[in-house]
């Protein structure tokens, strides 16, 4: 014998039927719009950030070692800039990076620190950054 639901039964699985629909539907939006919201990630801030880092570290280094008796003789200047040239270079390839100062020119003042304009290069396999520093030297 075939029974008939009764009224209420009848408008639970109707309410039912349409709360599921509703989730499906609302979950396949919010998947949807999940896929859409993502980029690919700006690769060019990371170099940038890292040479900002080496930037004022180099500058850092330089200040400590570079003492006045050093910054009188040229040679000795080149000598003890190219030894922290290669100690970054090796710090910087531990990070795959690629790092290279050139000494470009040393400002002497009287009255006033010492300047060094160099260019600082920083590569990764994407992106490059050079750009000349002034240095302050004590």
């Amino acid at each position: 014998m075939i029974r008939n639901l009764s009224n209420e039964s009848g408008q639970l699985l109707v309410v039912a039927g349409v709360i599921i629909t509703i989730m499906i539907v609302v979950a396949s939006i919010a998947t949807i719009n999940i896929s859409s919201v993502t980029q690919p990630i700006d690769k060019s801030g990371f170099i940038r950030k890292e040479f900002e880092n080496v930037r004022s570290d180099f500058g850092f280094y330089l200040d400590d070692i570079l003492i006045p008796e050093i910054l009188e003789d040229p040679v000795e200047v080149n000598k003890v800039f190219n030894d922290s040239v290669r100690l970054f270079k090796f710090a910087e390839a531990r990070h795959n990076y690629y790092f290279d100062a050139e000494l470009k020119d040393v400002i002497t003042y009287s009255d006033a620190p010492d300047v060094l304009k160099v260019n600082l290069t920083l590569k990764d396999l994407d992106d490059s950054i050079s750009e000349y520093v002034y240095y302050h030297i004590k």
